[in-house]
This record gives C-alpha cells, sequence and structure tokens, in this order.
C-alpha cells in the first residue's frame, strides 16, 4: 500500500474515533428529548444539563460578613436584618429575647445624688464649702474680697410626712484695700434658717420657715453689727433633668449696736439647674439683695458647672464658675469673679 494512502486511512480513522469519544461523553452530561407536535413531527426539545433536584430546596447560604473576619467587630455589626428575609427564606426563624426593664436608680446614685444637691429643702444632708473672689472693689477698684461660707445642711423627720430642715451660713472673709489699705480677716454674722417642708417625692418642692441674723462678726467691716430675723420660704420642681425655683426671706434688725445702721433687707435667689445622667450639673443663679435702708441693689449673677463623684465610698460634689455684678452697694465689687466648691454629701443609709 502507498504511504499516501496509509495517512489518508489513519487519518480518517482518528477522525471517526474522536466523532465517536465526543458523542459518548456528550451523551453522559446532557439528555435529549423528543415529542411529537400536533402534526405529528417530532420536535427535538432544547438540551439541558443534568442537576440535582436537592439544589432546589437548599437554603441559601450567606456569605461571610466582614466581622467574621474582625475579631473585635460585634459578630452582627454588618448584618442587615428585614421582615422579608423570614418570608424569602422558610428555614430562616427567630427567637426574639424577652424585653427587660432598667433597673431603677438607687438613691445614692450620682444624679440622682446631684439632683437633690440643687433642691434647698431635700432630704439630703450636705456641708457646702463654698468659695468666692471678688475684685474691684472700693472707690479706686484695686480691693479684693475673699469669702468662703461653710453651710452644714441638716434634714430632721418631723414624722412621716414633715421634715425641719436646718441650714447654717457661717462665713469666713479676707479683704484688703476696701477700707484705706488695711487688711480685714476673721468671722462674718452667722445665718441660721429653718424650713417646714413636706416629706414627699412629688415633682414640686416647698418649705416655709424662719431666718436668724446672728452678729458674730470679728470686724465692724464684716458684718452688720445687728441680730435680725424674719420669714424664709423655698419653692421649686424638678421635672427629668431640670430643677428650678426660688429661695427668698426678709430680716428686720431687732437688736444690735445703736451706732450700727439698721437692717432691712430683701433677699431673692431664682435659680436654675440641670443634671446629665452622668451626674454633671449645670446652673444658673442670681443672689439678689434689695437694701429698704439704702435703696440699692446687690446683685451677682452666677454660672456654675459641677460634678458628683465618689472618693472611695464617700459622695462629693466638687465644682467652679464665675460669678457677674448686675447691680452693687457702693465700694462693691465691680468686676467678674471667680467661685469653686467642695460639697461632702451624706445620704441615709
Amino acid at each position: 500500500m502507498k504511504p499516501k494512502i496509509v495517512l489518508f486511512v489513519g487519518a480518517l480513522a482518528f477522525t471517526v474515533a474522536a466523532m465517536l469519544l465526543d458523542k459518548s461523553v456528550l451523551s453522559q452530561t446532557t439528555t435529549q428529548q423528543r415529542a411529537v407536535g400536533g402534526d405529528g413531527s417530532a420536535v427535538e426539545i432544547a438540551k439541558q444539563p443534568l442537576i440535582d433536584f436537592r439544589e432546589r430546596f437548599q437554603p441559601p447560604q450567606s456569605p461571610i460578613p466582614p466581622s467574621g473576619l474582625i475579631n473585635f467587630l460585634p459578630a452582627d455589626i454588618f448584618v442587615v436584618t428585614s421582615s422579608s428575609d423570614q418570608i424569602e427564606n422558610p428555614y430562616a426563624f427567630s427567637d426574639p429575647l424577652p424585653a427587660t426593664k432598667s433597673a431603677p436608680k438607687s438613691e445614692d446614685d450620682p444624679a440622682t445624688l446631684a439632683r437633690k444637691l440643687h433642691n434647698p429643702v431635700s432630704s439630703l444632708a450636705r456641708i457646702y464649702f463654698d468659695n468666692s473672689i471678688d475684685f474691684g472693689m472700693a472707690s479706686n477698684r484695686e480691693g479684693y474680697r475673699y469669702r468662703m461660707n461653710i453651710e452644714p445642711v441638716v434634714p430632721i423627720a418631723l414624722n412621716k410626712n414633715w421634715n425641719l430642715i436646718v441650714r447654717t451660713k457661717i462665713p469666713l472673709m479676707s479683704q484688703d484695700g476696701i477700707d484705706a489699705s488695711t487688711v480685714q480677716a476673721g468671722l462674718g454674722d452667722i445665718l441660721q434658717s429653718f424650713y417646714v417642708s413636706p416629706n414627699n417625692k412629688h415633682a414640686v418642692f416647698w418649705g416655709v420657715g424662719t431666718t436668724l441674723l446672728i452678729p458674730t462678726a470679728t470686724d465692724t467691716h464684716l458684718g452688720a453689727g445687728k441680730f435680725g430675723i424674719g420669714p424664709a420660704a423655698v419653692i421649686g420642681a424638678q421635672h427629668r433633668a431640670w430643677t428650678y425655683g426660688v429661695v427668698t426671706r426678709h430680716i428686720w434688725s431687732v437688736a444690735g449696736h445703736s451706732d450700727r445702721a439698721d437692717v432691712s433687707a430683701t433677699y431673692f435667689e431664682p435659680f436654675v439647674s440641670y443634671t446629665t445622667r452622668s451626674a454633671w450639673t449645670f446652673s444658673v443663679d442670681t443672689e439678689s439683695t434689695y437694701d429698704w435702708i439704702g435703696k440699692r441693689w446687690s446683685a451677682p449673677v452666677s454660672f456654675d458647672i459641677s460634678k458628683v463623684l465618689r472618693v472611695g465610698s464617700h459622695a462629693v460634689s466638687v465644682g467652679g464658675g464665675m460669678s457677674c455684678w448686675a447691680a452693687t452697694l457702693p465700694g462693691g465689687p465691680q468686676a467678674c469673679g471667680v467661685r469653686f466648691s467642695i460639697t461632702p454629701l451624706f445620704p441615709p443609709k
């Protein structure tokens, strides 16, 4: 046989073998169906790959969320859930946790103590150490005055419905440049107040009582030199984080040194404060006094920020601010002064 014929026969055999092999493989991966049409002709249905029918009933697999690859993120930070997910996926279910109410705050919670601290007739025992420095005093505006008011507040239960609130203000003062170039330092006149107040937890609070002016000043420049007495009242309310109200009293002198001026003065202190959940308090007040003898006002406007915190097992309030004088007595402060306070708190056990 000639070489050309041999090569031709070999190529033809290889081609036929390749076609048979391809047909065999294709028959394993496809199905061919025929149907009889309306005219009796055979109709070939499109070839479709064989699939496992179980795949139609398997729920879709959700991809691994990015948080699964980032260990420090919560596992559900990238998961978006919606009500339609449960409809489209019959295999999904949810088991929500029962809603729980937050535990009520205790009486010694810092935010609760901060709110009680700004209620003048609350049942919270405390000791104020209020410090203030005023500048621009005397005729030449070069004098200054430092005052520290030590004011213990002691609530006394008269019965289950009424309390007696005892407030004692003890002023310690030091001033320079007010009377020529002399310096005065020592104790001022003590202010003693008593309030009878209902013992309740209503939003509105109030108290009525009396105030005594006790001439305890160790220097004539530090006190009035008169014994005085008069009515006192407190009224206000607490609504959520807000506390607002007014403290007022009037004092007439009834005894004392005859060479000293009489006392007839009305004290009026409106106040408002806002306490945050973290026990920060922002407050504004004005401790205004009208002198009916001299016909003049003394009205500092104070802005303060304070915070209740714990030192060991004890609660204490610390704060600071400034006072600017809207009106002052002759020779009184003209510039703004600074204030700072430390108040230990003694909640009931």
